[in-house]
C-alpha cells in the first residue's frame, strides 16, 4: 500500500478523538515544562510564563472533558483482561484498567467541579485521583515488563527451533513488531507514572512536565503508527 502524502495522512490523523487528544496532550505538555523554565529562569511573574500556564490550564480541562465517558471503556477492558489464560497478566491488566477506570471516574466528578456544575473539595478528589492513576500505571508497567519477557522468550524459541514449525521467520517477525509496540508501550507508562508522583509532590513539577512531553510525543507514535503508517522492521 502506498503511503499517504503527508497533507492527507495530517488530515486523516486528525480526523479520530485518539490522536487528537496526543495533540492537545502534547501541546499541555509542551507549555507546562515551558511554563516552567520560565519561572525558573525569571523567577516569576513574566506575561509569557502566565500566557502559558493560561494555556496550560485550558487544554487540561478541555481533554478531562473529552475523555468524558471513557472510563466506561476502561471497565470493558478491565473485564475483558479476566479471559487472558495467564494469571500474572490478568491480575495485573485487571488491576491497571480498574484502577485506570477509577482514576477516570474521579477525573469527571473533578472537571465537573472545575466548572462548579458540583461542589466537591478538590484537593482532595485530585489527591485520590493521582493516587488511582499511579496505582494503574504502576500494574500497566509491571504488565509491560512481564509481557516484553514473554516475547523475548518466544522469539529465542524461535531462534532455536529454526525451520522445524511452519514459517518461523515469519513468526519471529511478527514478534519483533509486537515488541517494537510493548517497548513504546512501556516507556510511556514509565514516563507518565511521573506526572502522578509530581502532582502528589513526590518529585518537581519539572519533571512531571518533562515526562509528560516525552510520554505524549511516544504516545503520537503508536497513534500514528496505529492510524497511519504501521511499523515495519527493517530488512537487512
Amino acid at each position: 500500500m502506498a503511503a499517504l502524502p503527508l497533507s492527507k495522512a495530517v488530515i486523516k490523523f486528525n480526523s479520530h478523538s485518539q490522536s487528537r487528544d496526543k495533540l492537545y496532550r502534547t501541546a499541555q505538555y509542551s507549555s507546562k515544562l515551558a511554563a516552567w523554565f520560565l519561572l525558573r529562569a525569571t523567577g516569576g511573574g513574566s506575561v509569557l510564563e502566565e500566557k502559558l500556564r493560561i494555556l496550560e490550564a485550558a487544554l487540561a480541562l478541555s481533554r478531562k472533558l473529552f475523555r468524558m465517558g471513557n472510563s466506561l471503556e476502561l471497565g470493558q477492558k478491565a473485564l475483558d483482561a479476566l479471559s487472558m489464560p495467564d494469571v500474572r497478566l490478568r491480575n495485573l491488566a485487571f488491576t491497571a484498567q480498574t484502577l485506570k477506570a477509577v482514576w477516570l471516574l474521579l477525573d469527571h466528578a473533578i472537571w465537573c467541579g472545575k466548572i462548579q456544575l458540583v461542589t466537591i473539595d478538590l484537593p482532595r478528589w485530585s489527591k485520590w485521583s493521582s493516587w488511582a492513576w499511579l496505582i494503574g500505571l504502576t500494574a500497566s508497567t509491571a504488565f509491560d515488563l512481564l509481557k516484553l519477557h514473554q516475547l523475548q522468550a518466544k522469539l529465542d524459541k524461535f531462534g532455536v527451533q529454526g525451520d522445524s514449525e511452519g514459517h518461523p521467520h515469519d513468526l519471529a517477525d511478527q514478534v519483533k513488531v509486537e515488541m517494537h509496540t510493548m517497548r513504546l508501550n512501556f516507556w510511556r507508562d514509565v514516563c507518565d507514572v511521573f506526572i502522578p508522583l509530581s502532582a502528589l509532590q513526590y518529585t518537581g513539577p519539572g519533571l512531571g512536565a518533562f515526562c509528560g512531553l516525552v510520554s505524549s510525543v511516544i504516545g503520537f507514535q503508536l497513534e500514528w503508527e496505529k492510524t497511519i503508517k504501521p511499523f515495519k522492521l527493517r530488512k537487512s
